[in-house]
C-alpha cells in the first residue's frame, strides 16, 4: 500500500501544473519544495520544528540579536515570509504535532468541496 501512495504521488506530481513553472527555475524549486511538504508533511513539520527551535537559540546570542534588530524592518524578510507562507500554504507551524494541524484542515476542506478531480486539475494541472 505504500508503494502505491507513493507511486500515486510521484505521478501527481510528475510534471509542474503548467509552463511557466517547467521554464523558470525558481518557480520550479518552489513547486518542488510544495510537493515534498505534500508528500512528506511528517518531515516537513519536524525540519521547521528543528529550524525555528534553531533560529530561536541564535536570537539569544550577541551575533543573532544584532541580525534581529538588522532584519527587523527588512523588505526582504517581508517578501521572504509571503513566498513561505504561500509555498507551505502556512500548514507549518512552531507548537504542531508531528503532523501539522493546517495541512488536515486543508485536506478535510477539499474533501467537503466535492469537485475533487477538478480541484486536483486547477492546483496541479492535468493528468498526464
Amino acid at each position: 500500500m505504500l508503494k502505491r501512495y507513493r507511486e500515486d504521488f510521484d505521478r501527481l506530481f510528475a510534471q509542474a501544473p503548467d509552463a511557466a513553472v517547467a521554464e523558470d527555475a525558481t518557480l520550479r524549486r518552489l513547486h518542488e519544495a510544495r510537493t515534498l511538504l505534500v508528500k512528506y508533511p511528517v518531515a516537513a513539520q519536524a525540519a521547521f520544528a528543528a529550524l525555528v527551535a534553531e533560529g530561536r537559540r541564535f536570537a539569544e546570542t550577541e551575533a543573532g540579536r544584532r541580525w534581529q534588530t538588522t532584519l527587523a524592518d527588512s523588505d526582504l524578510v517581508r517578501r521572504g515570509r509571503a513566498i513561505f507562507q504561500g509555498v507551505t500554504a502556512d500548514v507549518l507551524g512552531e507548537h504542531q504535532g508531528p503532523l501539522p494541524s493546517g495541512f488536515l484542515e486543508a485536506f478535510i476542506e477539499a474533501t467537503r468541496r466535492g469537485d475533487a478531480e477538478g480541484l486536483l486539475q486547477r492546483l496541479f494541472g492535468p493528468k498526464p
